[in-house]
């Protein structure tokens, strides 16, 4: 960036110093000062387009230029006045700097010639306060001998008019110049207008024209600055004026005696002055014209665009009107100020089953029933006084005889000037929705009334916490009115029901955690400080597979789980009894194993000796005498009887383990 700064500011003072160089070819007398100060013109210019940005470059090409003009003194003069040169250069760097910032003040630069505003600033600063500046400047230096000569007024007027003219002149080719890139416009018509130019300069400046007569002919150039305005705009105007001075100050410079022509030199600087910037304004005014011409034409242009637009608007919302009217479910009836029907859409006569011809005409009050005429009449009075709309509920005779439930919105219908000319009536078909409002809110009941009448408390809050929907268990449960709930917040409910519950921390965490996972069901239970248990349920609302709410019940268990408390109770005293008779009978079992082994040894131990007794017994029998058998006999028979009860008791022990195994 530095770079480019550096390179810009060198070619401004490479600029100003070769202008410097050009205008001394050009020197009239008596103060050899150029024809047309050319580096003061490019200063300014690019001092107005560039800003400070080249101010050093403007400094650098001043001090040169002026260094130029010193050098170009008589003999002996330019060693003297090379300082007070210097310091004039710096004067021009400075007045450049100052004036260019005047005028870029005014607006961007590259716009400035465009406008009149713009033009008038620069012929006030540029063509004014630029050269005085530096007339002033130029004669406190000479009144101290600073160039080495003692400069007349006649001169520093002189001067004043050539820096006035480079001002005019070169400065608006400088702030021209970007704009002037490219092919031009009509580039034979402009080769023309410039030839015709330079040919009337060369004739009314040279030798042979009319400037002998001791004046400046300039306005012989007049209608070839207005063709150039005219044709070309501000940047014709600008190469027309700038090709007009050179060829001029050319021309009469080099038919000029060096030491005369001092006056018509002025005269000459001054008529460019004043042509240049009359043209320029009178190129800036067609310029601003045109510019308010097509101004005007694209505002023309786009409201006309917009009128057709909304033209077409309005036609396509008038159809659309139309079309909607007759394709709405909504009937239209607009009745007159007598209140007959003047028009209706299709929805009327589809829905009251008359044809158009059937309804146009016909007074509006015969389609309503007797009942609602009155009201009718009424509310049709206050419309047609310009009173605002009514709605309601009404009925409309079909042609079949039936009567149509609707309804209806009513307003007045105002001409142009605000006057009432009649009421329009819309109505809506609402026989099925009566019928469906019916069945819902006989449906609500029966679910109303079956959630008074279930055993559960329920309770429906929407996501937002506001609760939707309770029952009268709900309330006989927790012991609350129903005022609590009334005004539908879940925290005033919730607030007013903890104080009952035993655990109210664990309670809260359990409700917030359902209040944050709202897809999930819960099943718990509650214990209530007065010894009741509650079974809370909870589910979320779906409504469409969305999640809208939560619904919860409550059901009073404490019955219920004290029954299941005494039942456990009775389990568990059975258990016990159950063990203590198993532990019973395994001391029975292990007696009778003892008493059948007992048995059963001792009568395995008796049966041999009775055996052997019974043997005895019987061979005594069989040995006793006859005389001894009275005697001995009946012993043995009572012996033998004895035996046999013993035999038959020891049956008895025998048998006795197999009829009492014990059943398992």
């Amino acid at each position: 960036m530095k770079h480019v700064l550096l390179v810009e500011n060198a070619w401004v003072a490479g600029l100003c110093v070769a202008a410097s160089l050009l205008a001394q070819l050009f020197v009239f007398s008596p103060a050899a000062l150029p024809v047309l100060p050319a580096g003061l013109g490019i200063a300014l210019g690019i001092a107005v387009a560039r800003g400070p940005r080249v101010a050093m470059g403007v400094l650098i090409g001043a001090l040169a230029g002026s260094a130029i003009v010193a050098s170009n003194q008589p003999q002996g003069a330019s060693g003297r006045g090379l300082p007070a040169a210097l310091l004039f250069g710096a004067a021009i760097a400075v007045a450049s700097v100052v004036c260019g910032a005047l005028l870029r003040s005014r607006g961007p630069a590259s716009r400035l010639l465009f406008h009149v505003r713009g033009v008038i600033a620069l012929t006030l600063v540029g063509g004014v306060l630029y050269p005085t500046l530096l007339t002033a400047v130029l004669a406190a230096e000479s009144s101290i001998g600073g160039l080495g000569l003692s400069l007349l007024p006649a001169s520093l007027t002189s001067f004043w008019i050539a820096a006035s003219g480079a001002a005019m002149v070169v400065a608006p080719l400088v702030l021209a110049a970007p704009q002037l890139r490219g092919a031009p416009r009509r580039p034979w018509e402009m080769a023309a207008c410039a030839t015709t130019l330079v040919a009337a300069c060369v004739w009314a400046f040279g030798p042979s024209g009319p400037s002998w007569l001791g004046h400046a002919p300039v306005h012989v150039l007049v209608p070839v600055l207005l063709w150039a305005a005219i044709r070309f705009g501000t940047r014709g105007t600008v190469v027309a004026v700038a090709a007009m001075a050179v060829a001029a100050l050319a021309t009469t410079a080099l038919r000029l005696e060096p030491d005369a022509g001092d006056a018509a030199m002025r005269r000459l600087h001054l008529a460019i002055v004043v042509l240049s910037g009359a043209f320029l304004l009178l190129a800036a005014t067609l310029h601003e014209r045109e510019e308010a011409r097509k101004a005007i034409e694209r505002e023309r242009a786009e409201l006309e665009g917009r009128v057709a637009d909304r033209s077409a608007a309005l036609e396509a919302e008038r159809t659309l009107s139309e079309r909607v009217i007759e394709a709405t479910g909504v009937m239209l009836f607009v009745l007159d100020r007598q209140g007959r029907i003047v028009r209706v859409n299709e929805a009327s006569t589809s829905l009251t089953g008359y044809a158009e011809e059937d309804l146009l005409g016909r007074p509006y009050a015969s389609l309503r029933p007797d009942r609602e005429s009155g009201a009718s009449a009424a509310r049709f009075a206050k419309l047609l006084r310009g009173e605002r709309a009514s709605a309601g509920d009404a009925h409309l005779l079909r042609k079949d005889g039936s009567w149509l439930e609707a309804s209806f919105s009513s307003a007045p219908v105002r001409g142009a000037d605000g006057s009432v000319g009649g009421v329009l009536i819309t109505a809506i078909d609402v026989t099925a929705r009566n019928d469906t409002r019916r069945r819902l809110e006989e449906a609500v009941s029966i679910l109303r009334t079956t959630l008074d009448a279930t055993a559960d408390g329920i309770l429906v809050v929407d996501r937002e916490r506001r609760i939707v929907a309770w029952n009268r268990r709900f309330l006989e449960l927790w012991g609350i009115g129903s005022e609590l709930l009334e005004d539908r917040d879940d925290e005033s409910a919730i607030a007013s029901i903890v104080g009952r519950v035993k655990h109210r921390s664990d309670f809260m965490e359990r409700v917030r955690w359902l209040e944050r996972h709202i897809d999930a069901e819960s099943d718990e239970e509650i214990e209530l400080d007065d010894g009741r248990i509650f079974e809370r349920y909870s589910r979320p609302h779906l409504l469409a597979g969305e999640v809208v709410g939560r619904v919860s019940s409550f059901r009073d268990i404490t019955s219920r789980r004290r029954a299941e408390q005494e039942r456990d109770r009775l389990l568990v005293e059975e258990g016990e009894a159950r063990r203590a008779a198993e532990a019973a009978y395994a001391q029975v079992r292990d007696a009778i194993r003892f008493r059948d082994e007992f048995l059963a040894s001792a009568s395995q131990a008796m049966v041999p000796p009775i055996d052997a007794m019974e043997g005895v017994l019987a061979r005594i029998e069989r040995l006793a005498p006859e005389e001894s058998a009275a005697k001995v006999l009946p012993l043995m028979d009572q012996a033998l009887l004895q035996l046999a009860q013993v035999h038959g008791v020891v049956d008895e022990l025998l048998r006795l383990p197999e009829e009492t195994q014990p059943v398992h």
